[in-house]
Formats: C-alpha cells, structure tokens, sequence
C-alpha cells in the first residue's frame, strides 16, 4: 500500500445511507442543542464574547472528535459505499460564530434564533456542523447552539461531543496543541480494491452461514424479520408525509413507541378501516 493511502477507509455505514437520501428541505436530517453558559469567563471586561480564543480552544481539541473536519465525498460506480475525507479547505471560523439576539435576550429570542436555523438544510460540502455563542442572553449569561447533522451524532452522542469540546468545570486544564493537516484522499484504485475486498468478505460470511446449520436458522428467522416489511398494508398511513407536528415536547423513546402503537390504531379505526390482523413495522434514525 502506497504510504499515502489510508488504511481505513470511513466509509458511510447503512444507517448514514438511510438518513441522507430522504432529507429534504421539509425533512431535516440535522439535531440541535441550545444551552446557557456562564458568561464571565468567555467575555471580555465590554461584554463581548472573546471568540478568537474559543476557537482557538475548540480547534485544539477537534483531534478529539476528528469527524468534525470531514467532509463527504461521493463515489463511482464499483468503489463502494461513499466515504467521509478530511476537508482540505477546513477553517474553525466557518464553524465557530458569533451573534447577538435581539433585545430583549432570553431563551425566548434564543429559540427562535435555533428555530430559525433549524429550519435550513446543512451545506454537504463543509463539515456538518455549526456552534453559535449568543451575546445579549442575560446579565453574565451566554446562550450557546450546536448544530450538527444526524450522520455525525444522534441525540446522545452530541452530548459526548460537547463535553470533549467544552470545559466542565472551571480551573480545567488548557488543551494541548495537536498539529493537523488534512490527509489527501484516498486513490480511486484503492476504493476499488477496498470495495471488493469488503464483497468478499460478504460472501465468505454467507457462505459459512450455509454451511452452520444453527447461523443459518438464525439467518432465516432474521430474513423472515426483514420480509414483513416489504408489501406495506394499503391504509391511509402509507402515504408520503407533508408535515409533522412536534407537540409536548416527548423525547423518550419508550413513550413515544408507546404513543406511536397507540396512535396508530386510534387513527385507523376512526377512518372506519379494520385493524384485525394488520401488523406495521415502524422505523426512525
């Protein structure tokens, strides 16, 4: 292998290529986290927010969280899934803003800036994220809104990525100065390389399952599984969506199941459809 050549390609994996096809500008792809910090300690003796040293902090731990300065890039026919690559023309202040919100500050004007962003589609050749520090939020306070989009992080995981950016507590340690340069990236030749070697080994697997006899009846049970979602039921849900309405604020996902199940069968017997024997199977990302 050429030394220049990586040795592990980050391809996009199954559920990347399901989240990026269906987004569209009525269907986002991207989450948010809008916070409050203690502003005295980022604010200079004006007020202001003291940005140029918060990207500065920021860029020196991004070797932390090193998908935050990949971009996407498309393949050909035969080189396989696309993959994330290091931006060439990477640079913190496209990421890292400052903005005042309009008096009166408070989470009220906060949310409507997040809202207002939330509302725009990410820029697919820059790396899929944003950070805001909003001035004017309240008396020594800093609102903060992170922007990223869901092939990067579900709901969880940006709060891992905030806490490996950010300091948790006062008196922490400056971090140390990582020097980067964005890795070139890989050779056409080598994608396709990669890209039979992983069909290969796809089969390989398919061919020892065959010959197992208990990996194969767990492979039939699972294809039976993934089976019933094909052919849909033919109801009045099975059509495309025009809007969604997130109302009072449900974020556990159990509930929302719960909800969901419930729902579902509500709706369908009040348009006088019969649920006897209709079994649906739902996914999100």
């Amino acid at each position: 292998m050429n030394k220049h050549e990586p040795a592990d390609l980050a391809r996009l994996s199954l559920q990347d290529l399901t989240n990026l096809p269906v987004e569209a500008p009525n269907t986002p792809m991207h989450v948010g986290a809008l916070g409050v910090l203690e502003g005295r300690a980022i604010s200079d003796a004006e007020q202001r927010i003291r940005i140029d040293a918060i990207r500065a902090d920021i860029e020196a731990r991004l070797h932390l969280v090193p998908e935050l300065r990949r971009v996407l890039r498309k393949t050909r026919p035969f080189q396989g899934h696309p993959l994330w690559v290091d931006d060439p023309g990477f640079r913190i202040e496209n990421h890292v803003h400052r903005v005042e919100l309009p008096p009166p500050g408070g989470e009220e004007r906060a949310l409507r800036f997040a809202e207002r962003l939330m509302g725009k589609l990410m820029d697919r050749n820059h790396p899929l994220w944003q950070l805001w520090f909003l001035e004017g939020y309240g008396p020594g306070e800093v609102g903060v809104f992170l922007k990223l989009h869901h092939v990067l992080a579900d709901g969880a995981a940006v709060l891992k990525i905030v806490s490996l950016l950010f300091d948790v507590g006062p008196g922490a340690v400056a971090p140390t100065v990582v020097a980067w340069s964005p890795a070139p990236p890989p050779a056409g030749r080598l994608l396709y390389r990669d890209n039979a070697a992983r069909k290969i080994a796809t089969l390989v697997r398919a061919a020892l399952r065959l010959r197992h006899p208990v990996a194969l009846a767990r492979s039939a049970a699972l294809w039976s599984v993934i089976s019933e979602g094909f052919g849909a039921p033919r109801t009045s849900i099975n059509r495309p969506i025009r809007s969604v309405a997130h109302a009072g604020g449900v974020k556990i996902n159990d509930l929302v199941l719960n909800l969901i199940a419930g729902g579902l069968r509500e709706v369908l017997v009040s348009r006088g459809e019969s649920v006897e024997g209709v079994s649906m199977r739902a996914s999100w990302p």
